[in-house]
């Protein structure tokens, strides 16, 4: 799915190079590979046509996201080293570009933050981990927290977070136990979208935290405007 993803990405961007969508990604090419966090500043999220967003991966400099593609309920980012995230309401259901990427997820429809409602509600599923194994058993459950306070880019917001506490299996007949994180995604308390999430996929890959930047920004814009 990710080649053809890809592939697409570079066909659409020989046909019509001049698209916001491209300029954008293309945009971020200048991002990558530095040495330090990489940041975008408040203009540019104004200006840019696609929405940008902030992530960091384990240990490494942060580096900015672009959304590339949509196709009904799945979003994908692409970074500027052609690493992608696949999304659905947040959750990340399929990566490219890691060194143990998400190859496939289950039961997709199931999503709690398809109607994050706040009530304590269970999500298991089977997931694909390249180099690590496959139909690898995954139960989760969903509770939402007490309001308070995220900052993001010097403004505070109002959020509600959701927590996902995740018992990792494995696969049978080698079921592994004791695999147990928290996977957090907080919310604006007003609008209800999404500004930040930090999800570990598997026990073999690294925490990955976005903020969403753009989001962020009109929301800061939104306000100020208002009397």
């Amino acid at each position: 799915m990710f080649r053809r993803i890809l592939s697409s990405l570079f066909a659409l961007a020989l046909v019509s190079g001049c698209s916001s969508t491209n300029k954008a990604y293309y945009d971020t090419l200048k991002l990558a590979f530095t040495q330090s966090d990489n940041t975008v500043s408040s203009e540019t999220l104004r200006q840019s046509k696609a929405d940008l967003m902030a992530v960091k991966h384990g240990d490494r400099v942060q580096i900015i996201m672009a959304l590339a593609y949509i196709e009904g309920e799945t979003q994908t980012w692409v970074s500027a080293d052609h690493a992608l995230l696949s999304m659905q309401k947040g959750v990340i259901t399929e990566t490219h570009g890691l060194a143990n990427d998400l190859i496939y997820h289950s039961d997709l429809l199931a999503n709690p933050l398809f109607d994050p409602t706040g009530a304590a509600l269970s999500w298991d599923y089977l997931v694909d981990v390249e180099n690590y194994g496959y139909g690898l058993d995954v139960q989760t459950v969903w509770q939402r927290s007490e309001a308070s306070q995220l900052t993001i880019m010097d403004h505070e917001f109002s959020v509600y977070l959701i927590e996902q506490t995740v018992n990792f299996n494995g696969a049978s007949p080698f079921y592994e136990t004791g695999k147990q994180w928290v996977n957090r995604y907080w919310f604006d308390d007003k609008s209800g979208e999404m500004l930040k999430s930090e999800q570990l996929l598997s026990p073999a890959g690294e925490l990955i935290t976005m903020t969403y930047l753009s989001r962020a920004r009109r929301l800061i814009d939104d306000q100020e405007v208002k009397p």
